[in-house]
């Protein structure tokens, strides 16, 4: 064991050398091309300031919307392990959920729309393309998309 302390650095560079190799595959493989921001606020900067302001204010107000449905959820979740479940309150909740979810699809199409008029007709394309690969991974449908470690197919038995 003349020479543990080299075996052990070889070890170790093999195992960083495959890592950044790995993640270098991903990126590229994957993860689109380096140096490219990805999502539909990749074309943000081309927009005018006051659509830009725009999208703060829509930011502000989508977080709102997640907060109020946040507790809707919450308020449901204590009703229903409460010893008799008030269903005329888990009805109004879901009511409220459905309208605040809607008001914010409402409101992102409406951003969406100022967007694609905002920007020049040769980058519409490729901003309306983002937005759909966006939308679709934010719904599972990308590749290993919605089965993370919480995932189960039957969970229920």
């Amino acid at each position: 064991m003349k020479f543990a302390w080299l075996k052990a650095l070889i070890i170790v560079s093999l195992g960083l050398n495959c890592m950044i190799a790995g993640a270098v595959a991903y990126r590229y493989l994957w993860g689109g091309p380096f140096g490219r921001p990805h999502g539909p606020g990749y074309f943000l900067g081309e927009t005018s300031p006051q659509n830009q302001a725009a999208h703060a204010a829509v930011r502000e107000k989508m977080a709102a919307s997640r907060e109020k449905i946040h507790a809707a959820r919450t308020r449901i979740i204590e009703s229903v392990g409460a010893q008799t479940p008030d269903r005329t309150l888990i009805s109004g909740e879901l009511d409220n959920i459905n309208k605040l979810q809607a008001d914010m699809e409402r409101t992102a199409v409406e951003q969406m729309l100022q967007d694609v008029q905002a920007l020049p007709p040769d980058k519409r394309g490729a901003f309306l393309a983002d937005i759909q690969r966006s939308m679709f991974c934010r719904m599972g449908d990308g590749p290993g998309m919605g089965k993370g470690r919480h995932w189960q197919k039957n969970f229920l038995p």
